[in-house]
């Protein structure tokens, strides 16, 4: 049916972008509201009480290449230790490794090196680790808690320097636990003296 210019109806409509223009600002506040109240409810009530609001902790796969088994560690940031007051027969730095008191953590090992941090020549073969606080001269026994097998060594270097690891052990004490293959392995440290 067609119907006459002259009537009412017959006007042409009015191009579709016209009608979208206008709703855009209305589409957008009641987006901008609906975030808004969305995150009012997810908030957690005000209790007074100061809320300590730690990061998830990341899981970091440490496995090798040719590794057939792969160590997960979860790895979760944490403030450096304070150090001590330096003086004959004090700690260097304070340690939550406690003679007496065994601690858990991850081991890695090295091979490669010309000098340690207390200033001996490194030799691989030797029964020592690196450890971040405990001093110089002090002994640990590492025991690997994959095979049940234990090493005591001597700290006479500074490390890891990779997040989540405990303690780098040298080759020669890797061999000795049965972690050579692996690269990494949880362990159980106690110090002896």
């Amino acid at each position: 049916m067609d119907l006459p210019a002259s009537h009412p109806l017959a006007a042409e409509a009015p191009p579709s972008g016209d009608f979208v223009r206008p709703a855009i600002p209305v589409l957008a506040a009641g987006l901008v509201a609906t975030a808004l109240l969305a995150g009012l409810k997810a908030a957690t009530p005000v209790t007074g009480k100061p809320v300590s609001i730690e990061p998830a902790p990341q899981i970091v796969n440490f496995a090798n290449k040719a590794s057939r088994l792969e160590t997960h560690a979860a790895v979760v940031a944490a403030k450096d230790p304070e150090p001590a007051a330096i003086g004959e027969g004090a700690a260097e730095t304070k340690s939550p490794a406690v003679r007496g008191k065994a601690t858990y953590g991850v081991a890695s090992y090295y091979w490669q090196g010309t000098r340690t941090a207390n200033g001996e020549r490194f030799n691989p073969q030797d029964m020592t680790a690196a450890h971040r606080t405990l001093p110089f001269g002090t002994r640990v026994r590492v025991t690997s808690l994959e095979t049940g097998r234990s090493v005591t060594v001597r700290i006479n270097d500074r490390g890891p320097f990779v997040g989540g690891r405990t303690v780098d052990i040298s080759r020669g004490a890797a061999q000795s636990i049965g972690m050579i293959d692996r690269g990494v392995t949880k362990v159980k440290l106690d110090v002896i003296e």
